[in-house]
């Protein structure tokens, strides 16, 4: 008997709510800052509609809790808090992106705008010495179209779920934009390979593997070694992720992130992103 794979494979209906613990845990090395660290959080995604013209997708994305669980070194620490309370200005995003995972366009840029000017007074009360570059550093963001959709972007949910949007059966090789982790916010290009196991496909399961490696770029690597002071320090950055997806629905994705600068600068990050059930 001829199986029809479409007709096990599950897609979005408009509307429909996923519900997704994340948690994100690595090791940080900074010089003489040498730190673990974890958090947890909880998110909602709805899909919305469709734009078949353009072929975007629209999402509302909704963070339901974030909590620090672990970070070593009380110093950064702080800076940590701080930068939470910072991005509780992104805790609802209304968005499109296209049909390959690529943010287009933040629909509710005035409601983040708005809850900015609340956060910002709020830091200035509370850490009135630490928070001042950070807050310079969010006007200017927030002045900046370009800026403003990279760091959205590049936030964990955002990182995970639409890296792997729309490849569930395309693509064998294809290129895909990251930045430097260590905050020079330099971006650096990925070519990413990944392989579909269509083994289980009658069924509508997909497994797939990530595995990206910097493409050198002289110009981008001077930048980020002259940020970290590191001169003459070698560059190393790679990505590996499986995801698990039940047709278009992204059932689980580990990710794992790796960026050295010479022998003083190191970040490991792993990612862990699982659908835990469905909002109302």
């Amino acid at each position: 008997m001829e199986i029809n794979e479409e007709e096990y494979f599950r897609r979005y209906t408009e509307g429909e709510s996923f519900v997704y613990g994340l948690t994100a845990e690595g090791h940080s090395k900074a010089m003489v800052i040498d730190s673990d660290f974890k958090m947890v959080s909880r998110h909602e995604l709805t899909f919305l509609e469709v734009d078949t013209e353009r072929q975007w997708w629209r999402f509302r994305l909704r963070e339901l809790s974030n909590k620090l669980v672990k970070y070593d070194d009380s110093t950064v620490a702080q800076i940590i808090e701080a930068t939470n309370e910072i991005s509780a200005i992104y805790d609802e995003l209304d968005f499109w992106v296209s049909d390959h995972g690529i943010l287009r366009k933040i629909n509710n840029r005035d409601q983040v705008y708005s809850k900015w000017e609340k956060v910002r007074e709020y830091l200035t009360y509370k850490y009135p010495m630490s928070s001042y570059e950070m807050i310079l550093a969010k006007e200017k963001e927030l002045a900046d179209e370009t800026v403003f959709m990279n760091n959205i972007r590049y936030m964990h949910f955002m990182y995970v779920y639409f890296l792997q949007f729309g490849k569930y059966m395309r693509e064998e090789r294809f290129k895909h934009r990251d930045i430097d982790r260590f905050g020079s916010c330099v971006p650096i290009e990925l070519e990413c390979i990944y392989k579909t196991n269509r083994g289980v496909m009658f069924d509508g399961k997909t497994d797939r593997h990530f595995d990206g490696n910097m493409v050198y770029d002289g110009d981008a690597v001077s930048k980020i070694v002259k940020n970290t002071g590191a001169k003459g320090a070698e560059l190393n950055y790679g990505m590996r992720a499986d995801f698990h997806n039940d047709g278009e629905i992204l059932n689980e994705a580990n990710l794992s992130l790796t960026q050295t600068v010479g022998k003083d600068y190191s970040l490991y990050t792993h990612l862990h992103l699982k659908l835990d059930g469905y909002g109302e």
